[in-house]
């Protein structure tokens, strides 16, 4: 099938920066239009089979695409009294999609030994959406004494995805021998609304005992909400014409604990180790949260033109989910990453460096699957 690509794509952005009652201010503004107009093509096409009576004679496909997206996005910051620092943004951004689908074929069904003759076979696909998105940012850091400072992140962010398309369908056949056989019409109509709406918020305390050791701790909160609302229509020549209606909301959580520090044995070494333990969101919301364990740990030394970095990273994700059909019960993902990496730098000169190091990856994983044996069973893949 041959396909033939033409897609355009025009940008426009302004943005202005300023100061005002003592607040660092920026607002932004982006424009983006696009199109895509990919098209596909095939005459005379047998197919794989050749033994057989179906075959295309014209195929025709064109997917046209339109659609327009304005953001804006809102910056402020401030630092009071040396104590206390805000930073706050705001974006927002409304996408507006148009699109079709119109596909033309010609040729033999595989219906019967002498395969029926398509004289049309035409779809029409109608239709449009639109996604207005809001995301709030706010992080306030107070420094309560010259070595503990408390820090405040919140995030929020929704969104709405509206749209539907128009189906039709129209087929006009003939017999392998030519006879007349009924036209066949279907028609229907889609139509969707998402909702999504997700905060974060993390606390976090830094202490600095002196200039040789430093710790941070902090907890993380997320909560997610998903609701789908929606109907699928029939319509004449169709003579049932109920409308299936779809009402479908998730909502979840999650939480997270966070510590690090930083040590510096000798003016001329650092180490730093940081630890995430806790649960992160799972794209497919009827799944349950992910559980991990992620640990850094990195070690600087400078020695004269030397540099020695050795730095470590594990993870370990779980994906719990449940099956409720045979065999049901828990079904779950494990996977263990980690990666060791070390190298050394040298500068014996402003002009010259070299470079060496090393880097190695384990990645093993053991996830609960089904194997389609006489009967479904349960097994394990390892990896």
């Amino acid at each position: 099938v041959n396909t033939f690509t033409r897609a355009e794509a025009m940008d426009l952005r302004a943005a202005v920066e300023g100061r005002l009652l003592g607040f660092n201010l920026s607002l932004g503004y982006g424009f983006r239009r696009f199109s895509d107009d990919t098209s596909f093509r095939s005459e005379t096409n047998p197919g794989l089979n050749t033994t057989n009576q179906s075959r295309i004679t014209i195929f025709d496909r064109f997917h046209p695409i339109r659609g327009n997206t304005n953001y804006g996005n809102f910056n402020a910051q401030r630092t009071f009294a040396k104590k206390l620092d805000f930073t706050a943004r705001v974006i927002y951004s409304l996408t507006d999609r148009d699109f079709g689908f119109f596909e033309t074929i010609t040729g033999r069904d595989n219906t019967n030994p002498a395969g029926n003759i398509i004289e049309l076979d035409r779809f029409e696909i109608r239709g449009d959406a639109k996604r207005p998105q809001t995301r709030g940012d706010l992080g306030l850091t107070y420094a309560v004494t010259d070595k503990l400072r408390i820090s405040e992140t919140f995030t929020f962010d929704t969104f709405n995805i509206t749209g539907g398309n128009a189906f039709a369908e129209a087929v006009t056949r003939r017999t392998a021998a030519g006879g007349p056989l009924a036209s066949q019409f279907t028609n229907s109509l889609f139509y969707r609304v998402t909702g999504f709406r997700r905060f974060v918020n993390t606390v976090e305390a830094d202490y600095q005992f002196n200039r040789r050791l430093g710790v941070n701790v902090g907890y993380r909160f997320t909560h997610r909400r998903v609701n789908l609302v929606g109907f699928d229509q029939p319509l004449p020549p169709a003579t049932n014409l109920t409308r299936t209606i779809k009402d479908e909301e998730e909502e979840n959580q999650t939480n997270t604990l966070i510590a690090g520090t930083r040590i510096k044995p000798h003016d001329n070494w650092s180490i730093f180790a940081d630890v995430e333990i806790g649960e992160s969101d799972n794209a497919f919301t009827r799944l349950a949260n992910y559980k991990f364990t992620n640990l850094r740990l990195r070690s600087i030394w400078r020695f004269n033109q030397f540099a020695f970095n050795l730095s470590a990273i594990t993870k370990d994700n779980e994906n719990p989910s449940f099956s409720t059909t045979n065999p049901t019960g828990d079904f779950i993902a494990n996977t263990k990453s980690r990666i060791f990496s070390g190298y050394v730098d040298w500068t014996p000169m402003q002009k010259l460096s070299v470079s060496a190091g090393y880097t190695y990856q384990h990645l093993t994983s053991e996830t609960d699957i089904v194997v389609p044996l006489a009967a479904l069973t349960r097994g394990v893949s390892q990896y």
